[in-house]
């Protein structure tokens, strides 16, 4: 687990698809930001289903990957619903960062 120093300020990455495959379709786009960015590393937001400590550990690029609150049986995640935006912000404010991209239509 990353300490608060090395997972504070820099660019946060927000790639809300759930698949594995989205995340592979999205490597070179995570690369070529990490590659503009102080550091030339970035943290992923994504989901869970996704596997993206696994598929993107020992990456050069990546330096930490954050998940959003999982769906649990019949009830919404946290981050989801009318105020989910709220709260995900309130979560995400801890890690002071300076920049964040949404891999969005």
């Amino acid at each position: 687990m990353s300490t608060e120093s090395e997972t504070s300020g820099g660019t946060l990455v927000f790639q809300p698809l759930p698949g594995i495959g989205d995340v592979i379709w999205h490597l070179p786009h995570l690369c070529a930001i990490a590659g503009i960015t102080r550091g030339e590393r970035v943290t992923l937001l994504t989901k869970a289903r996704s596997h993206a400590k696994d598929l993107l550990a020992g990456t050069h690029y990546i330096r930490d990957v954050l998940y959003l609150a999982p769906d649990v049986g019949r009830f919404r995640g946290r981050h989801r619903g009318p105020l989910g935006g709220w709260r995900l912000g309130a979560d995400l404010r801890q890690h002071r960062f300076e920049t964040a991209w949404i891999l969005h239509g």
